[in-house]
């Protein structure tokens, strides 16, 4: 019994200050989220999961089922990415733009911006900005609604469009709606296009404001165009998905841009964006939820 007691003493003061260091740093990577969920989630490498459009329709094909992406899209500076929306967005249409973004002290621009001249020119309206804490959303000519973040963290926006009757145009936040609105839009009447800068008129506190930077500030992911107004159950369904996740409607998608590395789109349309000086970060999980 003895020399059992004296060869367990030998082992830990051979071996304790070993056992207390590992110790040590397995409670710092603990405290440092590495064992969290968030960072277990697999990720989705650009292009794994793409719309598919044949005579019969449209459908997903990839890996589809909503992991994390490996990136996302940092903005800053006079940096931008731009691409075509088709005419059906320079007409009074139904419509819904969609994106995630990181909302913090230094987010501020447009987030889902149109203009009829490239990158930043001729008719001009983000359909959604961002000045921290507000996120904006307006149709042209009409009265700006908004909405005010609690505190920084990835925030999923949707804006939804319907002409018929008066018009009403909808925003929402993390998949609930927001804000609404009622009038109808007056559209460009031309090409228009997807864009993070837009030197002319944004929506802010009034319809047509500078107060709102010309070029976007901060991270986004994600960017999704339809030709129709998605129902509240099916915005909050892409709400659902999470920050990788696909369109929900794939018969009505006009664009969708990832950003997960790259500016492709994966929307069956084949209308990739132009980008300058856009930066892709892998490490932005912070103050992103599962869902």
């Amino acid at each position: 019994m003895r020399l059992k007691l004296q060869s367990a003493m030998e082992y830990l003061m051979t071996y304790g200050w070993a056992l207390m260091i590992i110790a040590i740093v397995l409670v710092a990577l603990f405290q440092l989220g590495f064992f969290s969920s968030g960072n277990s989630v697999p990720r989705i490498p650009a292009g794994s999961c793409e719309v598919i459009k044949t005579v019969h329709g449209s459908n997903l094909e990839g890996q589809c089922n909503g992991p994390a992406p490996q990136y996302v899209a940092r903005l800053g500076g006079t940096s931008y990415a731009y691409a075509p929306l088709g005419t059906y967005y320079g007409q009074n249409n139904p419509l819904t733009a969609s994106a995630w973004v990181y909302m913090s002290a230094t987010t501020n621009g447009p987030i889902f911006g149109v203009v009829n001249s490239p990158p930043s020119g001729g008719w001009s309206m983000p359909f959604i900005s961002a000045q921290y804490p507000i996120i904006w959303g307006d149709i042209w000519n009409n009265a700006p609604i908004s909405y005010s973040v609690p505190s920084p963290g990835w925030y999923f926006v949707a804006f939804s469009y319907n002409p018929t009757a008066s018009g009403i145009y909808s925003l929402y936040v993390d998949g609930s709606l927001e804000a609404s609105g009622t009038g109808q839009h007056s559209p460009s009447g031309s090409l228009d296009y997807w864009t993070t800068f837009v030197s002319g008129c944004k929506p802010g506190p009034s319809d047509c404001t500078d107060t709102v930077a010309s070029y976007l500030t901060g991270e986004i992911a994600n960017v999704q165009a339809y030709n129709t107004s998605l129902s509240a159950n099916e915005i909050n369904a892409l709400y659902q998905e999470g920050i990788g996740g696909a369109p929900i409607d794939p018969t009505h998608i006009v664009g969708w841009w990832p950003l997960n590395g790259n500016v492709a789109d994966y929307s069956g349309n084949f209308d990739s964006a132009t980008s300058s000086s856009v930066s892709y970060s892998s490490s932005w999980e912070s103050g992103y939820t599962l869902l």
